[in-house]
């Protein structure tokens, strides 16, 4: 990836999904003095980037950049389960930590389900 393609996706990250015409990423990336002599510079770097799946384009020849929702999911934090455990109770969500509900129960739980209760939700927490 070149200098220009990486203006470009800078460019487009600002406008989130919202398509942009090739005569404004043209003008705005490349400025107004390169935008007076080459109207057009960014067209093919803009036709490239679409073949390789970077960007998008619409009907009328706009383009955006290509929503890409793994990386949340890469970018999980491990979180131990102490702090689990006051995070769950707090009541807030926490999108970039990744909860493990298949934890194992504790030594406290392991003794109420042997006698017959159940641990309660407050208690889990």
């Amino acid at each position: 990836m070149n200098a220009e393609e990486k203006a470009i996706i800078e460019f487009l990250r600002g406008y989130g999904p919202t398509f942009v015409t090739a005569k404004e990423i043209s003008r705005k990336v490349g400025g107004r003095k390169r935008c007076e002599k080459e109207p057009g510079w960014a067209l093919p770097i803009l036709a490239k980037m679409t073949r390789e799946g970077t960007i998008e384009a619409d009907a009328l020849g706009h383009f955006r950049l290509v929503k890409q929702t793994d990386k949340k999911k890469r970018f999980g934090k491990f979180v131990s389960p102490q702090l689990l455990r006051i995070l769950k109770s707090s009541g807030r969500t926490f999108e970039a930590i990744v909860i493990d509900e298949d934890e194992e129960p504790t030594e406290e739980e392991k003794e109420k389900e042997k006698e017959g209760e159940k641990p309660s939700e407050d208690e889990k927490l």
